[in-house]
């Protein structure tokens, strides 16, 4: 993937990640030029990613309907996570972890429809990610906040 496809693929991710905790409103006011072009004026930080699920190294993921079930994630820093992917749809899911820079944490194998897998995922430190499904992106993501 080219750096500029990356580029862009990471600006359409942290849109969806924003507007998925509730930050996708930068705070600022839009203002139109006589021509007919906008621009942005931000009035404020955006908030950090939250979300009220519990903190836990064990994580079961199922992927239906081109979905996972869960749409934010909460684990401890410094742990191996243990992440059990059931693949309940008829089309092939994988799990895997970006920084918000989107390099790349953690990629996992692809599961068939059917499959259950199970992904051994090296501690990360402190911080802000997404996670999503590579195949399925713009569907099956979300952020995964370490404490």
């Amino acid at each position: 993937m080219t750096s500029a496809a990356r580029r862009v693929r990471w600006l359409a991710m942290a849109g969806v990640l924003l507007a998925s905790v509730g930050c996708g409103d930068p705070g600022g006011a839009v203002a139109a030029s006589p021509t007919g072009s906008t621009s942005v004026t931000p009035t404020a930080t955006p908030e950090p990613a939250t979300c009220d699920e519990p903190e836990s190294a064990t994580i079961e993921l199922v992927a239906s309907s081109v979905l996972f079930n869960v749409t934010c994630l909460v684990v401890p820093a410094g742990v191996p996570l243990d992440v059990t992917l059931r693949n309940e749809d008829g089309v092939n899911h994988n799990f895997s972890i970006y920084t918000l820079e989107f390099a790349s944490a953690f990629t996992g194998e692809i599961s068939f429809g059917g499959e259950t897998f199970h992904y051994q995922v090296p501690a990360l430190d402190p911080g802000e990610y997404i996670f999503q499904c590579d195949i399925h992106p713009a569907d099956m993501e979300g952020p995964l906040i370490v404490r």
